[in-house]
């Protein structure tokens, strides 16, 4: 792995103390050092399962240390922020940051990528959630879609289904795609919406797909829903950690719903994310999706906090 060393930005805070000015600096920079390293996959205002992804992230080289954004004092680690795909900022955290810093911090972060869109997630359980929402805003994200966050403890389900699965080989991502303009037509996805009308259906469909490709691509995890032979539907699960995933996107072409066929297709995730040892399974979904959290709620997944859709143009 080759190694960037970089400061993106240095600067001081100056305090009185019995008259004497003592000098206190925050550094902004990328990660160069195995302490470094150590610091960042350890943060308390992180969660042990994002700490322990990130560290094994890196150690895979999945995840670039030029890539990855520090504030550092008095050799302490206060924040982090990850650059993934070159357009999502992921992992953001602060630790005992003032407002003014983290303002400073994302800023010092941003301003390496000039006129680069960026996009990221704000769950509503992010430990110093004020903080984080307050940078998010000063550096010109906006909030642009709510949403609710769905998990369940991933345990095999017995249930009879008229559908029949497949996991896709090569030959059957063209396939993908077509169900995937199929399903999006009315789909009650703000995001996905958005993507459709800025590039058309088709390209919007294509560039969606390619965006879960570069998150994590399992081939097994990626399933398509056959009745009497004709596809007409398909789940994607997304690995987020080595015991965490999330739906990243489920679909039934619009002649085939009203037959529980989603409920079908959840219930083929939760088993083959048992099969696959995933303990955890999560579905993000816009506050206004009332046919899918019905079909959450029905196929035993329960609310866990609500989310936020940052976009940054």
């Amino acid at each position: 792995m080759n190694i960037r060393y970089f400061v993106a930005s240095k600067y001081s805070a100056m305090i009185i103390k019995g008259g004497n000015k003592v000098v206190t600096t925050f550094k902004t920079k990328t990660l160069t050092t195995k302490e470094e390293i150590d610091k960042v996959t350890s943060m308390q205002s992180s969660s042990s399962e994002q700490n322990h992804y990130l560290k094994q992230a890196i150690q895979d080289g999945k995840i670039k240390l030029e890539d990855c954004y520090i504030l550092e004092h008095n050799h302490q680690v206060l924040a982090r922020a990850i650059i993934m795909n070159g357009c999502y900022l992921g992992l953001y955290t602060l630790d005992n940051v003032d407002e003014e810093n983290a303002n400073e911090f994302l800023a010092n972060v941003l301003k390496r990528y000039p006129n680069r869109k960026f996009r990221t997630d704000l769950y509503s359980d992010k430990k110093n959630y004020n903080t984080v929402f307050s940078s998010l805003l000063a550096n010109g994200f906006k909030d642009i879609i709510h949403k609710e966050s769905y998990t369940i403890q991933v345990a095999p389900v017995h249930r009879d289904s008229k559908l029949s699965f497949k996991a896709i080989d090569l030959n059957d991502e063209t396939l993908l795609v077509d169900l995937f303009i199929q399903t999006s037509r009315d789909n009650k996805d703000s995001k996905i919406q958005k993507e459709i009308k800025e590039k058309g259906s088709k390209d919007g469909s294509r560039d969606f797909f390619l965006e879960l490709k570069q998150l994590d691509f399992e081939r097994k995890l990626w399933v398509i829903a056959y009745f009497e032979n004709k596809p007409i539907g398909f789940i994607i699960i997304t690995r987020l950690t080595d015991s965490d995933a999330g739906i990243g996107y489920i679909g039934v072409v619009p002649e085939y719903r009203g037959n529980h066929f989603s409920q079908d297709l959840l219930f083929k995730a939760i088993n083959l994310a048992y099969q696959y040892k995933i303990k955890k399974l999560i579905a993000d979904i816009d506050v206004e999706n009332y046919p899918m959290r019905n079909n959450l709620i029905n196929c035993g997944f329960t609310l866990d906090c609500t989310e936020i859709l940052f976009l940054r143009e």
